[in-house]
């Protein structure tokens, strides 16, 4: 997937963004930005979107460095809700998908 730039515009400061270990905020959160404002840094750049924190010195924060120190955990994931798409085959038969803008609720803050 990519997600361009324009995507995400005005939508970090409209919305109330967690980082999780597994998608599961019942173990705890990593690191969470309020309406652009927090311990968890998002940014829209020329490749899409970036985020960024440090982890907390809690025992989810350690277990997370740990699986990152062992290669268990090498990549990461995001949930989103998608106003705009298209998809692009490519000469290997593969699908591209570009995210040209995510979808948000008034009132869902």
């Amino acid at each position: 997937e990519i997600v361009l730039p324009e995507a995400v515009d005005g939508m970090i400061e409209k919305s109330d963004v967690m980082a999780t270990l597994n998608h599961d905020a019942s173990r705890g959160i990593l690191a969470r930005s309020r309406y652009g404002n927090g311990t968890l840094s998002l940014q829209a750049d020329e490749k899409g979107l970036r985020y960024s924190f440090d982890a907390p010195r809690t025992s989810l924060g350690d277990e997370c460095l740990e699986y990152l120190r062992r290669g268990d955990i090498n990549q990461s994931s995001f949930a989103f809700t998608v106003a705009e798409d298209s998809w692009s085959k490519q000469d290997d038969g593969t699908y591209i998908r570009t995210i040209r803008r995510f979808f948000w609720r008034p009132g869902t803050e």
